[in-house]
């Protein structure tokens, strides 16, 4: 979401009023997840899904309904894993994106992961670990900077369909199912809830 100058491009994820999902222990959430899976039927994965786009605001707010967290400077990727293992890379607009990022989805091959769906972004880090897209167009020709598939979402799990669960549920699942791959990182940190301003904060920090 548009923001101030100088704080630069901010996205927020809209959290539903009521979840039984935010104020669970470890022993509960597992509970819940096996209660989930028994409710939840398997369904045919869908070849694409398009990823939720972000709304532009005029001015800043504060609101408990919503998470809020810097945005990544990259290429939006979804990562389709259909039932045989195999991943499928598509940018928002529907292109394959494998043939550009070979070395991305070889490391989503190796979550071994099955009738599942990711949302996330695809950068090119600086020396100090910041994303530069710059670095990731220069990448395509000469790439001297390491690229990281940053996932931050949680669609299809184990062929069921959880986007009706909240932001926080589907990263605490993400969490669960993301093994340790290079290039591979889940982004579930930095996450600021409520207070818009914590993140104008943390922005103007690093300019």
């Amino acid at each position: 979401m548009a923001a101030a100058s100088k704080v630069g491009q901010l996205s927020g994820s809209r959290l539903p009023r009521r979840t039984a999902f935010l104020n669970c222990g470890a022993g509960d959430h597992g509970a819940t997840e096996e209660v989930s899976k028994r409710l939840m039927p398997r369904k045919p994965l869908p070849q694409f899904v398009a990823p939720m786009q972000a709304s532009s605001i005029k001015e800043p707010f504060d609101d408990s309904d919503w998470i809020f967290e810097t945005k990544l400077d990259g290429y939006r990727a979804i990562a389709l894993i259909d039932s045989t293992r195999t991943a499928r890379l598509w940018s928002r607009n529907r292109l394959r994106l494998e043939p550009k990022f070979s070395t991305i989805g070889d490391a989503v091959n190796q979550l071994k992961l099955c009738a599942t769906i990711l949302d996330g972004e695809i950068v090119a880090l600086d020396k100090g670990g910041v994303p530069r897209f710059q670095l990731l167009q220069q990448w395509q020709k000469r790439p001297t900077a390491p690229v990281v598939f940053y996932l931050f979402d949680l669609l299809w799990s184990d062929g069921r369909d959880i986007t009706g669960k909240s932001v926080v549920h589907r990263r605490a699942r993400l969490q669960q199912i993301i093994n340790p791959v290079p290039s591979i990182q889940a982004r579930l940190g930095g996450v600021i809830r409520k207070r818009f301003w914590r993140v104008q904060m943390v922005c103007c920090r690093q300019l």
